[in-house]
């Protein structure tokens, strides 16, 4: 029995062999595929759910630009970098001037301390004759 005779005699089980696997990858393919119908539905769900995220994003940025907005108004009112080196500029001259002030305090109270002395010796030599 050669090749070709053996052939012919399995050749209706060959193709309905091959016919049910051709079935079979069919059937496999468009279960493992996804429907118009399907795919229409997966996109709307993801536009649904991409349209809420966006108002939700646009609503925390309203909420933060109103934060911001605060924090700008209350920060221009501080003082900046050039008031506090007029500041600290003024206070050095503050300090200057009350040196000064305790120099001549402290001169005035030795001419006074010099004259009492002066005096109780005047008074001391007066009750001594």
């Amino acid at each position: 029995m050669d090749f070709a005779s053996a052939l012919k005699d399995w050749w209706p089980l060959i193709i309905l062999i091959f016919n049910g696997l051709a079935i079979w990858i069919a059937w496999s393919f468009r279960r493992s595929t996804v429907s118009p119908d399907d795919f229409k539905q997966l996109t709307s769900d993801i536009t649904d759910a991409i349209t809420a995220l966006d108002k939700d994003v646009k609503r925390q940025l309203g909420e933060h630009e109103k934060r911001i907005l605060t924090v700008e108004g209350e920060v221009k009112g501080l003082p900046k970098h050039d008031d506090l080196k007029d500041i600290h500029t003024r206070l050095g001259g503050v300090s200057r001037q009350l040196s000064e002030v305790v120099g001549s305090t402290s001169a005035m109270a030795n001419q006074t301390a010099t004259i009492y002395q002066y005096l109780l010796t005047l008074n001391n030599a007066g009750k001594g004759q």
